[in-house]
């Protein structure tokens, strides 16, 4: 919903056709979920996308099934510490 609310209020300035995504700890956990939903259900990405997570602790509210058909076409870089 943030991120939602934040493309509405600054859409004059945010490509979503153009949109990276990046996360540490817990917040690199929530990347691959936000990242999903934002391709999924709002149309995102069209012209490319990533997603860096930095030493995720953990994948947030996404299935192995879901994981595993993610988008092959976002480019992932995981950072290990």
């Amino acid at each position: 919903r943030t991120v939602r609310h934040g493309v509405r209020k600054f859409s004059s300035f945010i490509d979503t056709t153009r949109i990276g995504f990046v996360g540490h700890s817990f917040g690199a956990g929530a990347v691959p979920y936000v990242t999903k939903r934002c391709i999924e259900e709002e149309n995102w990405c069209g012209n490319g996308s990533f997603q860096f997570l930095m030493a995720p602790f953990f994948t947030f509210a996404m299935t192995e099934e879901e994981l595993r058909s993610f988008p092959s076409d976002v480019s992932t870089v995981i950072q290990v510490y």
